[in-house]
């Protein structure tokens, strides 16, 4: 069911069990209330951003905004704080969890991720190629190298010891896959796994 702005307002399952959504004048949902008696209410800023929703147990979970609507922190109802932090481009460039453990996060002018920082201070570098996708991985000494053909699909992915080929069908989908050992003077094959699909795109045969 609909109100007379046209915005949701019941919907009642095939048990006749109902869900009830109650909107503002700018037609925001401010609550949601449900067939157990469950009642979840939402609450805005004056700017009509999500500042805090209480749950039907009265948990609040409450959000920090800055001026351009990028989201600051997140204190759930046992005060724990998420906290987001953001470079000069505005993309996400730190998050901070409950226990004050930073990931960090560095792009490329295309917005692209090139390295994020773990807790443990260990950091993961990628690597792109002009459309875009992923060519390869750095972490610490070791780096995983992907190859692609023309339209982009994935045909090999090499690291130190091991490579995997990838080979497709004309619908796309991989056809099979084989596993190298790479410690001898020639590749050495450890696995192949070759893959046969029925009309609706199901796994027949593997």
């Amino acid at each position: 069911e609909y109100d007379a702005r046209g915005a949701l307002a019941r919907v009642t399952d095939a048990a006749g069990h109902a869900t009830v959504y109650e909107a503002d004048a700018m037609g925001r949902v401010t609550a949601i209330a449900t067939a157990d008696g469950a009642r979840q209410t939402f609450h805005y800023d004056d700017a009509g951003r999500l500042v805090e929703v209480v749950a039907p147990n009265q948990r609040r979970t409450r959000y920090e905004l800055n001026p351009r609507g990028l989201l600051l922190s997140r204190t759930d109802a046992a005060d724990r704080v998420v906290r987001f932090g953001y470079d000069n481009a505005f993309r996400l460039a730190s998050l901070t969890n409950e226990n004050r453990e930073t990931y960090r996060f560095r792009y490329d002018c295309r917005d692209l991720l090139i390295e994020e920082v773990g807790l443990d201070g260990n950091a993961r570098a990628y690597e792109y190629d002009m459309r875009g996708l992923g060519i390869a991985l750095r972490e610490g000494k070791l780096r995983t190298i992907f190859e692609r053909d023309a339209i982009g699909q994935l045909v090999a992915k090499q690291a130190a010891r091991e490579r995997c080929e990838y080979r497709y069908d004309e619908a796309g989908r991989i056809a099979a896959g084989e596993l190298y050992a790479l410690t001898g003077r020639k590749p050495s094959l450890k696995n192949r796994v070759t893959l046969k699909y029925g009309s609706r795109g199901e796994v027949l045969e593997e």
